[in-house]
């Protein structure tokens, strides 16, 4: 029998167990061994991998002997991190933002934040300690491996499409509610929704996708009582009048699934509360490039910055060497933004054109073409 790819819960351990009778060649991933010890001791363990397992004293030299390999947790003592390096799920937004409280808590109350200032405090992109440095990696390696197994529920990839643009834009803007059309289309259609998990844009994309069993016109209705209630990320009510928003969606119907990938390099900028699973990185290149990478469906830019014409031309680049295997569609939304503000386009064509491409790029101003384009290039 092939064993799963990673077992991470007493439950699973538990039926492997009698299924098997052995822990060879297996991967255990977040469990509490010392409940169940004494069934372990003289089982098999040749080949198999213990991540950050609480492991009894007395056993752990008994697991190596018997040919197994412990990656323990680094906080012991005194040192103590936040976070779980070996994380076996995404994060829930009721997780990291204490969004499914009765009172919605301010960001700086929350476990988010407070991962975030410890990033701070140990040395932000250069942290002080190799301990530091690798228990994030670690950290890291452990979001990635969720996030493959979130992709492909069931063994069937779930069919992404990226939504990119800049954290600034406000709730109140047109451009903020075309993204929220669009999201809100593309889940319609069987599509998931992904964006860097941040305010603006990101989080037009994401609550689309969450409101999507609501009717668009009555969406509109309540995106604007948001936009009054606080309409950029920087003002003190932004989380918790989106954490209201988020919940009274929940009260009417089931939320729509999606995914914010998000990076603590960036921490001042909240994740945002409506992507239902979140992949929160340290390492932004990391999390950069898994995010385009995912979107064999399409990527879509809103305007944006400097940080959305990185991934702009960084999707160019995937595309333009097929990265991974294959080319997704690009769709610039906003003529003028794309055409004379941030002039990005031109150069993304005449690459095409030489990469043979160009079917895959589409300016428009129009949530519709969007829509209709991506949905006719998936087939």
């Amino acid at each position: 029998m092939v064993p799963p790819a990673e077992i991470e819960s007493h439950e699973q351990l538990e039926q492997w167990i009698r299924e098997t009778g052995s822990l060879r060649n297996t991967v255990v991933q977040n469990v509490d061994l010392a409940k169940i010890w004494s069934t372990l001791q003289g089982m098999p363990m040749e080949g198999a991998v213990f991540l950050g397992c609480d492991i009894p004293a007395e056993a752990l030299a008994h697991v190596v002997e018997a040919g197994a390999v412990v990656f323990p947790r680094l906080d012991h003592g005194a040192v103590r991190f936040p976070f779980n390096q070996y994380r076996p799920r995404l994060y829930a937004p009721e997780e990291l933002l204490a969004a499914g409280e009765d009172e919605a808590k301010a960001w700086s109350e929350t476990l988010d934040h407070e991962i975030y200032q410890h990033w701070l405090d140990t040395g932000r992109n250069r942290p002080r300690s190799i301990r530091e440095s690798l228990a994030r990696r670690l950290h890291d390696h452990a979001v990635t491996d969720a996030l493959e197994e979130w992709l492909a529920p069931g063994g069937k990839a779930r069919r992404c499409v990226a939504i990119m643009g800049g954290h600034s834009l406000v709730r109140s803007a047109d451009e903020y509610f075309r993204v929220v059309a669009v999201a809100h289309a593309l889940t319609e259609r069987g599509f998931t929704i992904v964006t860097g998990g941040g305010p603006g844009a990101m989080e037009a994309g994401n609550l689309g996708a969450a409101a999507v069993a609501l009717p668009i016109d009555e969406l509109r209705g309540l995106v604007a009582g948001l936009a009054k209630r606080a309409d950029k990320y920087d003002d003190p009510n932004w989380l918790t009048s989106g954490v209201a928003l988020r919940r009274a969606v929940i009260e009417r119907a089931e939320l729509g699934e999606s995914l914010g990938i998000p990076t603590w390099q960036y921490g001042h900028e909240p994740p945002n509360p409506f992507a239902t699973a979140i992949a929160k990185y340290f390492a932004n290149s990391v999390r950069e490039e898994g995010l385009l990478a995912i979107a064999h469906h399409g990527v879509i830019f809103e305007r944006g910055s400097a940080g959305t014409l990185q991934e702009v031309f960084q999707d160019l680049t995937q595309n333009y060497y097929q990265t991974y295997g294959d080319r997704s569609p690009m769709v610039f939304l906003g003529r003028h933004f794309w055409r004379e503000e941030r002039p990005a386009v031109d150069l993304v064509q005449s690459l095409a054109v030489e990469g043979g491409f160009t079917d895959l790029v589409r300016v428009t101003d129009s949530a519709e073409e969007t829509v209709a384009f991506l949905t006719e290039r998936a087939g």
